[in-house]
């Protein structure tokens, strides 16, 4: 397992120093993984598959960080993709877990979702009972995003452009009733029978399934 944040970013200073103790929200979501943390846990369980440990963490970073900045773009890739999957990822569960806490307006028009999302639900629908594990279907689905090709991505991108066109299209009429006031997002409602759209937490359909495994 690649060392944690903590342990890279504390070598040398003494513990606690700087610190000041504070309780943790274990509901928050993990933050996201970047490229070089990615190519770093490559890196060790490389050594770990020849037979080798990691005798001094300091060095074995400089190394690390020495080789990742002689890396080409394309041997980068790999391990920006997985980065750009996790802060999807992120970005998706930060938005829940702040609406949880805040009251928010129910006539909000609800954020797109964008084109691994749109893969994501629909490989959960056909993959779903292949794994008891919810975190091993993510990886699964992650991993297979990877191998798509740029061609059969294409149709979930179109679908999440569509989604983004439609949002914004949404968006710019919402922000229209916001800036009349009150009365004019009340007499929207009225005249609507009562009926307003979904809230803004993203994916929301997504992570109401995850709470289900």
């Amino acid at each position: 397992m690649l060392p944690n944040r903590l342990h890279f970013s504390s070598i040398g200073r003494p513990k606690g120093a700087g610190r000041t103790a504070r309780e943790k929200d274990p509901n928050k979501p993990k933050r996201p993984t970047s490229a070089y943390f990615y190519f770093a846990q490559y890196k060790r369980e490389e050594l770990a598959r020849q037979g080798k440990s990691i005798t001094r963490v300091a060095d074995f970073t400089k190394e690390v960080s020495a080789e990742w900045k002689t890396l080409s773009t394309a041997a980068r890739k790999p391990f920006e993709d997985k980065a750009k999957i996790d802060k999807e990822r992120y970005s998706s569960e930060m938005s829940n877990y702040k609406g949880r806490k805040t009251t928010k307006d129910p006539s909000k028009p609800k954020r797109p979702c964008s084109a691994y999302f749109i893969f994501l639900a629909e490989f959960r629908v056909e993959n779903k009972s292949k794994y008891s594990e919810h975190k091993d279907l993510i990886k699964a689905a992650g991993a297979a995003w990877q191998d798509m090709s740029d061609v059969e991505k294409k149709p979930y991108e179109k679908k999440a452009e569509e989604e983004k066109k439609k949002y914004n299209e949404a968006m710019a009429t919402y922000n229209k009733g916001a800036a009349a006031g009150p009365s004019a997002k009340k007499a929207k409602t009225d005249n609507s029978n009562g009926r307003v759209e979904e809230d803004d937490d993203d994916d929301d359909d997504l992570d109401d399934e995850e709470d289900d495994d």
